[in-house]
């Protein structure tokens, strides 16, 4: 829609500006007049050009600004996020190698009564 717009806009200079040139050629002013009041319009015209350059300037650079400072808003919501979750994921790590030294400490115990129990049997 903003595409649109900003057409429009120079649809409507053009639009002036081809209707300067046709009032001023079947205009009855003499020549100097004439230039004057075309540089006068060219004038007007640049001028509201510039408006609309400095105007559509100043919406881009918010509409800018903004989306970076959403961009950096949400990366930093990302980080804690992934922070939170390698915690978690090393507290979870952290107590399943609790648990297999557990079991792997039950398993030596294990073994040191079998090998006494046929040490036993064998004498």
């Amino acid at each position: 829609m903003s595409e649109r717009k900003g057409s429009g806009f120079v649809y409507f200079l053009l639009g002036g500006a081809i209707g300067a040139i046709f009032g001023v050629l079947y205009a009855p002013r003499p020549g100097k007049e004439t230039r004057e009041i075309l540089r006068g319009k060219a004038q007007e015209y640049l001028k509201e050009g510039e408006e609309f350059y400095i105007t559509q300037r100043k919406k881009v650079e918010e509409a800018y600004r903004s989306g970076r400072e959403e961009l950096e808003k949400k990366a930093e919501e990302l980080k804690a996020k992934v922070s939170e979750a390698k915690e978690k994921f090393q507290e979870k790590i952290a107590d399943v190698k609790e648990k297999a030294e557990e079991v792997i400490q039950k398993g030596k115990e294990k073994i040191e009564e079998i090998k006494e129990a046929k040490a036993e049997d064998v004498e």
